[in-house]
């Protein structure tokens, strides 16, 4: 048996040849060489002349800060300065988003199931958007899923009674749990 026979049409390799690599220490030297030449001979350019370095210009400004100190007005204190500033609290039920991370045992008009928290933040602004108040009901069991609630209640009678309206008003598929 011959060596051709072996070889199936390979090129002959010389197995005692090696990659010649390439010395690049000279330049990457000559390359930092300059780089500190230029930045010894340029340091004045980046050091700021503003700062007066004499200790008696450094006195001076001083007394000029000291001077400029002593002109400003104060005003005392007095009490008829302050004004009385009365807040009304609006104690009417305002859109937000509510989180709940526990089993509550209330019903909830469930809007819609989500994977992840971001998914059902975006659901929860929409329906910001659209004037109701959002639950997110974080996932507690076995399905990992965060839930998008509208409303909450107590008992299953009033939330079956109140999911048709709420279907009609948002046009989307709600359903009820109790969490």
């Amino acid at each position: 048996m011959n060596k051709a026979d072996n070889d199936f049409g390979l090129k002959e390799i010389n197995v005692k040849d090696y990659k010649l690599k390439k010395n690049n220490f000279p330049l990457f030297s000559i390359l930092f060489l300059v780089l500190l030449i230029v930045v010894f001979n340029f340091k004045d350019t980046f050091i700021s002349k503003d700062i007066p370095l004499d200790s008696i210009e450094i006195e001076s400004v001083t007394a000029e800060i000291k001077e400029e100190i002593v002109d400003i007005d104060v005003k005392p204190y007095s009490n008829d300065s302050i004004e009385n500033i009365f807040v009304e609290e609006n104690n009417d039920d305002y859109n937000s988003i509510t989180e709940i991370n526990h089993i509550t045992g209330n019903y909830y008009i469930i809007s819609g199931s989500f994977s992840n928290y971001k998914l059902s933040l975006n659901k929860a602004n929409n329906l910001l958007d659209k004037g109701f108040s959002a639950i997110i009901i974080f996932p507690v069991s076995y399905n990992n899923k965060y839930r998008v609630a509208i409303k909450t209640f107590n008992n299953v009678e009033d939330a079956k009674e109140k999911l048709p309206s709420y279907k009609k008003q948002i046009n989307d598929e709600l359903w009820i749990l109790k969490h």
